[in-house]
């Protein structure tokens, strides 16, 4: 079965709408430098958390039992991450190199599409898995605003030097 949905965010907001057909379905939400995001998809909520300091690990925490049903773990490159999510292992990947596409998929085939410009975005996804997509949209963002935060840095640096 496949799902498409689409996104949308303003440029600076923290806010992902997400949505399918005009229907808003779910939202994604990381404040700026906070450990946790919450995200819902299809009447699911989920809250993503991050351990550790310079190698953060996400633990995603499903809402209604409140417990720990899937990891995220980072490549330290920052092309690659991998997903465990109820014993099932998948890898997120860039497709190109300006990180406008990326892709979520397993040993079996399951493959999720995303395709993005700043403030809106495409899923087209095999898998009705609502979790994974979410969780594939979260990485992104969280590989954005760790480059946000670099760039700030260097911004920072140049100005004091």
């Amino acid at each position: 079965m496949s799902t498409n949905y689409y996104w949308r965010k303003n440029l600076f907001s923290e806010l992902y709408s997400i949505y399918s057909n005009e229907d808003l379905i779910g939202t994604l939400e990381e404040k700026l430098f906070s450990n946790s995001a919450m995200g819902s998809l299809n009447r699911k909520e989920y809250t993503f958390i991050k351990r550790g300091f310079l190698k953060q690990n996400i633990d995603i925490v499903d809402n209604l039992t409140n417990k720990v049903i899937g990891t995220i773990r980072f490549s330290g490159l920052m092309t690659k991450a991998y997903l465990t999510i109820k014993d099932e292992s998948y890898l997120w990947k860039y497709d190109n190199f300006s990180g406008t596409k990326w892709t979520v998929l397993n040993s079996e085939g399951i493959k999720i599409n995303y395709t993005s410009s700043f403030t809106s975005g495409l899923i087209f996804s095999e898998t009705n898995d609502d979790l994974l997509i979410l969780s594939g949209l979260y990485v992104s963002n969280y590989y954005f605003q760790v480059s946000m935060s670099f760039i700030i840095l260097l911004f920072f640096i140049s100005v004091l030097i």
